[in-house]
């Protein structure tokens, strides 16, 4: 995970993972929609912040097949949300070399 700018992933345990990317690391978690889960992701994204120093975002399905409980992704709106978390990446590196904090 050291190696790693940003990790991206739908909801669940492995994101904690993010604990371990390096300095400015920044986190995407991919949210089903309907968004059902019982999860605090305010706490989680706080957690997620304080591992990596990064950042966090959250991706929301637009679309889900209900039909067979598929959550629609496309590509276009998961490389917009990678541009944006390296983005953030970016920044704190930046921050970091002028800063030496993280």
């Amino acid at each position: 995970m050291q190696k790693y700018a940003v990790l991206i992933g739908m909801n669940g345990a492995g994101l904690t993972n993010g604990l371990y990317l390096p300095p400015g690391g920044v986190v995407v978690q991919l949210v089903p929609r309907p968004y059902r889960l019982q999860v605090n992701n305010v706490e989680f994204g706080e957690l997620l912040r304080g591992g990596a120093g990064g950042g966090y975002l959250e991706w929301h399905a637009s679309v889900t097949d209900y039909q067979n409980g598929d959550t629609i992704v496309t590509v276009s709106e998961i490389i917009d949300v990678a541009q944006q978390a390296l983005g953030m990446f970016d920044s704190a590196r930046q921050q970091y070399h002028a800063n030496e904090e993280l």
